[in-house]
């Protein structure tokens, strides 16, 4: 499953991070596995709600473009995952 998919990453940080002068950064599918695993990201689907019903990343929120500042976090630091499927 992982591997049909491209991921985009979008890391929400603190200042104190190493990312902290460019909160955009692509991450690898290990590193987004292992984020996962630990609990350690917020995982959200932007594909069509369609292709999320079929498939998605374990624990992943569908991101409805009219509702998706309310899945937002409180937390301002936490770290965001964002993917969607790409055919090229």
């Amino acid at each position: 499953m992982f591997a049909k998919l491209y991921l985009f990453l979008a890391l929400a940080s603190l200042a104190a991070t190493a990312w902290a002068s460019e909160p955009f950064q692509p991450a690898t599918m290990d590193q987004v596995e292992k984020w996962i695993s630990a609990k350690d990201a917020i995982v959200y689907d932007v594909n069509d709600d369609d292709v999320y019903q079929k498939n998605h990343l374990p624990g992943a929120r569908f991101l409805s473009g009219k509702t998706w500042t309310k899945t937002l976090p409180e937390a301002k630091g936490a770290r965001l995952v964002f993917y969607c499927s790409n055919p090229r």
